[in-house]
């Protein structure tokens, strides 16, 4: 496991690396820890190195924000975990735009960070639930995770992933029955008669549309209005 820590402020960076460093010690897990002090460090070294599992970063610093560094980390690995560092309140529905697990306030005590550690470590450990999709190809297992949206068209299912499009046998039950699982997992949103979407891979919101990170568009149609506010309620919290 790799933790990358980005803090403009040198002595910022410095004490919370090394108390992210106390309470790994106190853990059996092994880790790599990596400090930053510019955001385009961190990201030049991901390009040779790959992608962390953990990312503790800052939210005001030059040139690149943490909140566009979050995003970007984001969209390179999707499953990664980001906790915010910030001195304002102001910045934490923003925070949670990038699907952040969780931001502290500075100045960061010791009990707080190991609290959090402690919830995130819980996170990473816990099994990602998977889907089973029968397809004209057979039975395929897909992570819940990897499900982009499930539309409902000409009495198929048709299932959006991140790695293609898989179409369903013909469905014999009602839409909101043969979503049920997708629905309670708090993850999906019904934006339609028949179309639920993952409000993991929500990229933005416009208007009456959500802008997914594949590039598609959902319209929220009027019966289903209340999506916009289940989908702040699942950005605050940090599903």
């Amino acid at each position: 496991m790799r933790i990358s820590i980005c803090d403009d402020d040198e002595n910022e960076l410095m004490d919370v690396t090394l108390r992210t460093e106390k309470y790994f010690n106190n853990t059996k897990i092994s880790v790599q820890i990596v400090k930053f002090q510019k955001a385009v460090s961190l990201l030049s070294y991901e390009e040779s190195h790959g992608a962390s599992d953990i990312y503790v970063l800052d939210v005001i610093m030059p040139e690149l924000d943490g909140i566009a560094l979050g995003r970007i980390l984001h969209e390179k690995n999707p499953d990664a975990f980001i906790l915010y560092l910030t001195s304002s309140r102001e910045f934490a529905i923003e925070a949670f735009t990038v699907k952040a697990f969780s931001y502290l306030l500075k100045p960061v005590s010791e009990p707080d960070l190991f609290h959090e550690l402690d919830q995130l470590l819980e996170k990473v450990n816990q099994p990602k639930p998977q889907i089973q999709i029968r397809s004209k190809n057979g039975i395929q297992f897909v992570m819940l995770s990897d499900v982009t949206a499930v539309e409902y068209f000409n009495h198929h299912l048709v299932y959006y992933t991140t790695g293609g499009a898989v179409e369903g046998f013909q469905q014999r039950e009602a839409f909101d029955v043969s979503v049920s699982e997708f629905l309670k997992s708090g993850c999906f949103l019904k934006v339609s008669a028949s179309h639920i979407i993952n409000a993991g891979h929500i990229k933005s919101v416009d208007g009456d549309n959500f802008i997914m990170d594949d590039g598609s568009v959902y319209k929220i149609t009027r019966r289903f209005s209340d999506a916009k506010k289940k989908y702040l309620d699942f950005i605050i919290g940090g599903e």
